[in-house]
């Protein structure tokens, strides 16, 4: 590119910002075609950037109705022995309650509370 090529890009360039800045209206598009992808990109990275972090503010009810059986002489109860573990769980806020309780929360889609 030669300079007289350069300056003539120059020229142009310099034109069309002095027309740009006397034309508020073409400012304001310019701008917002600058600013809304920005806001958008900022608002969706923000939304999606740790999803798993407020699990622990999710109520989840939980009923264990396992009447247990009897396997080879061995008495087993596994429906207990998830409950167990979950009220060691805190990756959610767990609520036991009991079918009644929970079917009534999730008729009428209130918070369950113990």
């Amino acid at each position: 590119m030669r300079k007289s090529d350069m300056r003539k890009s120059w020229h142009i360039f310099s034109t069309d910002i002095r027309k740009l800045l006397v034309n508020w209206v073409a400012c304001v598009i310019i701008g917002g075609l600058i600013i809304l992808p920005s806001l958008y990109a900022w608002f969706n990275i923000k939304a999606s950037w740790d999803p798993y972090a407020q699990t622990d503010q999710i109520p989840v009810g939980i009923v264990n109705e396992d009447v247990g059986a009897t396997v080879r002489d061995d008495d087993i109860h596994v429906g207990d022995q998830l409950v167990d573990t979950l009220k060691k769980n805190n990756s959610f806020e767990w609520h036991f309650v009991n079918e009644e309780n929970a079917m009534d929360r999730l008729e009428y889609g209130t918070i369950m509370r113990q």
